[in-house]
């Protein structure tokens, strides 16, 4: 069986080709139906962030698109297509910067710049424009979900805790699923030495998120040990081990309590190389 792109009924795909494949056809197209460049641009742009290693041609695309678009819906998408992959390859971040910027001057529908511009501030430790961002994408109706969360890291990274939990108890009031409130809530609570209201908020954060997240379950551990309750830390460590048999904090933390409680090197060593005191 064979699907047509939409809006362009002389370009058809198998419903068994691979995106590779949906790519040769569209640069192919581009040979063909010259007159409709900008429609086939467009619809190879999304393609290029889906397969692998297609970054310049994503570039290439980009472009093409910005020198040919009108639509600010159709430059806000190249925009950010450019951008994106300057970002990943390290390049020029004020132009990234601005790329985003003027992106969701020109469409403010897309989430990738609020997110990519709170996520920028946040690595350079900018946390008054990461706070601008993410106010910015809680303001959009459909994106408070996902926008209040990131206020709350942003006010608690400013060291703004009350004004951080009410934006994360704020998005569970909407969004009582929302694994990034509960797991900003309690780390309010642990910034708080509210050890129980964070271990429940650790604990949520785990059995609400769709894939096993060690970081949930690490918490849980914390909150539980910084509370005196050494049974039920290490056995939240040991989920969060059993997901990453790795993980650094969690090792160390479990060869802690194993020495603390047993008094010998033998249960603490294989959990890590701590120095003999």
């Amino acid at each position: 069986m064979m699907m047509t792109l939409n809006g362009l009924p002389n370009i058809q795909f198998s419903f068994d080709s691979t995106w590779d494949d949906r790519i040769d056809i569209l640069e192919k197209a581009l040979l063909e139906y010259p007159e409709d460049e900008l429609k086939i641009l467009m619809a190879m742009l999304p393609l290029t962030s889906i397969v692998k290693d297609r970054e310049e041609l994503r570039l290439r695309t980009a472009d093409r698109v910005l020198q040919l678009a009108t639509d600010p819906e159709h430059l806000a998408d190249a925009m950010i297509a450019r951008a994106d992959v300057l970002h990943a390859q390290g390049n020029d971040i004020e132009e990234v910067i601005t790329l985003y910027t003027e992106a969701q001057s020109l469409y403010s529908d897309f989430q990738d710049p609020y997110q990519r511009l709170f996520e920028i501030y946040t690595k350079r430790k900018e946390h008054e424009k990461a706070l601008h961002w993410a106010r910015l994408m809680a303001e959009q109706g459909d994106m408070d979900h996902i926008g209040l969360p990131m206020v709350g890291q942003a006010l608690t990274e400013l060291g703004r805790i009350p004004e951080a939990i009410d934006a994360f108890e704020t998005c569970l009031r909407e969004n009582p699923k929302s694994v990034d409130a509960h797991c900003g809530l309690a780390n309010c609570h642990l910034l708080q030495e509210r050890f129980a209201e964070a271990t429940e908020g650790f604990i949520r954060a785990f059995e609400q998120c769709h894939y096993p997240e060690p970081l949930y379950a690490y918490g849980a551990g914390y909150a539980y040990q910084q509370n005196d309750d050494p049974y039920r830390a290490m056995k939240w460590y040991a989920k969060a081990l059993d997901i990453d048999p790795a993980h650094p904090n969690a090792l160390n933390n479990m060869a802690v309590l194993n020495l603390e409680l047993t008094n010998t090197w033998e249960e603490a060593l294989p959990y890590g190389s701590l120095p003999r005191k």
